[in-house]
């Protein structure tokens, strides 16, 4: 899997040696699980790319207000709190993503730095939202109704990261 990571330039532009990624995250969501919106935070080079095996999701978007920008939820508690930061975010997502199962999506850039993305605790999808990037491109095969409600199972995710800064095993196991 390594070297397609490196033909296709998935972690080209970063500041790694061997653009490959150095952290592997394996997580279960079963049917009606999510995942607050987040950002991936400061331990990760800007670019994650998430093998989604199993099931579909629905990842939604949404835009951090910039420093100086009003908050359309200010003054309010924030119904999702990011998992790793305090960054207040839009109410509705802007945008979003089918991500189908055995599909690779790989966040970077803009994406990656301005946008937190979650999954909704839903067991059915609704392919009604008119925000939804690339519905045409992801319908499931045999769908052609973009008024589809998909049913959600249990989804696996591998989410593959560049970890800025790590220790060697020698430095964990072998300290006097």
């Amino acid at each position: 899997m390594f070297p397609r990571f490196q033909e296709s330039g998935v972690f080209d532009g970063l500041d790694a040696p061997h653009r490959v990624p150095n952290h592997c995250l394996v997580n279960e969501y079963l049917a009606g699980q999510g995942i607050m919106p987040h950002k991936d935070g400061p331990a990760y080079l800007p670019t994650v790319a998430t093998i989604s095996l199993s099931s579909h999701c629905l990842l939604e978007f949404y835009k951090v207000p910039e420093e100086g920008e009003k908050d359309s939820n200010e003054g309010e508690q924030p119904s999702n709190s990011s998992t790793t930061t305090n960054e207040k975010h839009s109410q509705e997502p802007v945008f979003s993503l089918l991500v189908q199962p055995r599909s690779l999506l790989v966040l970077k850039e803009d994406v990656y730095n301005k946008y937190m993305h979650g999954i909704r605790e839903v067991t059915l999808d609704d392919l009604r939202k008119s925000n939804i990037l690339n519905l045409n491109e992801a319908l499931p095969e045999g769908i052609n109704d973009t008024n589809a409600l998909l049913e959600r199972g249990t989804r696996i995710s591998l989410t593959f990261r560049i970890v800025q800064k790590t220790l060697s095993s020698k430095k964990i196991f072998l300290r006097k």
